[in-house]
C-alpha cells in the first residue's frame, strides 16, 4: 500500500508485472512459475486496468522456448501489453569489474520480441521503454537509444510520460555510487535523471529487486515492482505484482497484490519517502 497523493480525474490504472523469469518445460519451477505469472495476469485484467507493463526479467534465460511461452500467454490479453528487456533477456549491464553487455543476446532478444527500446503511445500513455542493459555499455545501440531519449525529451505531448526500464534508478540516494548489480550506473543514472526533468516524465517503472520500491525525483514516483518468480530475500518477501493509478495531474496511488502462498509472508508497506 502506497501513496504519493490522490486524483481520481482520467485516471490510467497500470498493472506492473516484473520479473517472472518463466523457464522452458520440464524445469522443476516451470508449473509454479507459469502459474503465478497467469494468476497475476488474470488478477490484473479483473483489476479493470488500462495496461500491462512487464519491466524484465520474464524469463529465465532469454531462449526460444521461454519467448514462445511468454507471446503464447500475451498474446490472448485483451489489454495492452508491453516489455522491457532484463538482464535475464539480453546480459548484465557493464560493470568495472570486467563484464560486459551481450550484443549476440540483445539481437536475439529484438528478433524474438521487437525493438529492445521504443517511445510509443499506448493507451493513453506516452511509453518510453528503455534497454537498461545497454546503458554505459559503449555498444552502438546505446547511442541510438539516448537519441530517442534526447528526442523524446524535447518533444511535447498531451499525454502521461511514463518510463519502463529493468534497473532502478537508485536504492536510496541519486549520488549512490555504482558498482553493483542493483542499480543503474552513475554516470547513466545522471543523465537519466536529467532527461526526466527536461521531458516531463510522471512515471518511472522497474523492476529488478525482486521486491517493491518507492522513490521519488523531483516529484516523480520512481515505483519498482516485487518480482513474480522468487521475492528476495528468499522465504521471506512475498511474490506479486503492483497496480499504480495515475491520474492526469501526474498524483500517484501504488498498490501490492500477493500471488501464491502469501501465508506467512507480507510485502512492506510503500509509503512516501
Amino acid at each position: 500500500m502506497a501513496q504519493q497523493r490522490t486524483g481520481t480525474e482520467s485516471t490510467k490504472r497500470v498493472a506492473v508485472l516484473s520479473d517472472a523469469h518463466l523457464t522452458p518445460p520440464g524445469h522443476p519451477e516451470h508449473a509454479t512459475r507459469l502459474a503465478q505469472f497467469g494468476e497475476a495476469l488474470r488478477a490484473a485484467q479483473g483489476a479493470d486496468v488500462d495496461l500491462i507493463l512487464m519491466p524484465g526479467d520474464m524469463t529465465d534465460n532469454g531462449c526460444d522456448a521461454e519467448f514462445q511461452e511468454l507471446a503464447e500467454i500475451t498474446r490472448h490479453v485483451a489489454i495492452p501489453v508491453c516489455f522491457a528487456p532484463g538482464n535475464h533477456e539480453v546480459g548484465d549491464k557493464k560493470l568495472p569489474t570486467g563484464l560486459v553487455p551481450s550484443a549476440e543476446r540483445i539481437e536475439a532478444y529484438e528478433r524474438a520480441m521487437g525493438p529492445s527500446f521504443s517511445a510509443v503511445n499506448v493507451a493513453g500513455v506516452r511509453l518510453v521503454t528503455v534497454n537498461a542493459t545497454l546503458l554505459g555499455s559503449g555498444l552502438a545501440l546505446e547511442r541510438d537509444q539516448w537519441r530517442m531519449l534526447e528526442e523524446e525529451a524535447t518533444t511535447a505531448t498531451a499525454l502521461r510520460r511514463v518510463l519502463m526500464l529493468h534497473y532502478p534508478l537508485f536504492l536510496e540516494d541519486p549520488e549512490e555510487p555504482g558498482g553493483t548489480y542493483w542499480t543503474i550506473e552513475p554516470e547513466p543514472r545522471r543523465r537519466l535523471l536529467q532527461l526526466l526533468d527536461a521531458g516531463g516524465f510522471q512515471l518511472v517503472v522497474t523492476g529488478h529487486l525482486h521486491q517493491p520500491l518507492l522513490r521519488h525525483w523531483n516529484g516523480t514516483p520512481l515505483v519498482g515492482a516485487p518480482a513474480l518468480a522468487f521475492g528476495l530475500p528468499p522465504a521471506t518477501m512475498p511474490e506479486g505484482w503492483l497496480l499504480v493509478e495515475l491520474a492526469a495531474t501526474g498524483m500517484c496511488r501504488c498498490s501490492t497484490h500477493v500471488v501464491g502462498d502469501a501465508s506467512t509472508r507480507r510485502f512492506p508497506s510503500l509509503e512516501q519517502d
